[in-house]
């Protein structure tokens, strides 16, 4: 974020952050959590709070429409950019990192019922 502000001090800075209590994997909440030493709370402009069906959810829209596998975090970013972007005028950019990948939630409720349920037509089998 120091770079981007180098380069442009008109750069906004975002970060997602769960609720607490959150389900979350891969993303803290400042207030519970124990705080790396890397976080500099001060090169933000912005926190927006996530709570974990709009994550989810989310990671399951971004599977399903966009044909991207994603993780709960993923979901997270992607959510508080569509919330910074509702604000925003019709010309501006918003770009968002995308921190996990989909696979290794597989075996967990982030994609119950499947994703692909949907699209499942009985008479194909």
């Amino acid at each position: 974020s120091r770079r981007l502000k180098e380069y442009d001090p008109s750069i906004q800075i975002v970060g997602a952050e769960p609720v607490e209590g959150h389900a979350i994997q891969g993303l803290k909440n400042m207030t519970e959590a124990t705080v790396p030493d890397i976080y500099e709370p001060s090169h933000l402009d912005r926190i927006v709070t996530v709570r974990d069906r709009d994550a989810f959810e989310c990671a399951n829209r971004l599977a399903v429409e966009e044909g991207l596998l994603v993780g709960m975090s993923s979901g997270a970013a992607v959510w508080a950019a569509m919330e910074m972007a509702a604000d925003l005028a019709k010309d501006d950019t918003v770009v968002v990192l995308l921190p996990d990948r989909g696979d290794r939630y597989l075996s967990t409720n982030l994609f119950f019922p499947s994703v692909c349920a949907e699209y499942t037509d009985s008479s194909d089998t």
